[in-house]
């Protein structure tokens, strides 16, 4: 898991492995598009980031984490609850 920790300050950063294996570990599915709900919450995540392959999420649990920004989203067009509570968000915007 060293590959996917942030090279300047050891945080956690959302790779496309790392996302796999957190689908994976929740009961989610291999093929990133077939999961309708992700649980990212509680990692220490900085950034929203390569969620690309997940069009067809529904559920986003994003909560408990470092986000200053939301980005990275704006493709997810069958999301329906987004969960963004306990982060460090100054502005929403562009939503």
């Amino acid at each position: 898991r060293k590959e996917e920790l942030d090279i300047f300050d050891g945080l956690p950063v959302m790779t496309k492995l790392e996302l796999r294996r957190v689908s994976l570990e929740h009961g989610g599915y291999h093929t990133p598009y077939l999961n309708e709900t992700l649980y990212l919450h509680f990692k220490g995540y900085r950034r929203i980031e390569n969620l690309e392959e997940y069009t067809g999420l529904k559920s986003l649990w994003l909560h408990s984490n470092g986000f200053g920004t939301i980005e990275n989203i704006s493709h997810l067009h069958q999301l329906r609850c987004l969960f963004l509570q306990r982060n460090a968000l100054t502005k929403i915007e562009n939503l």
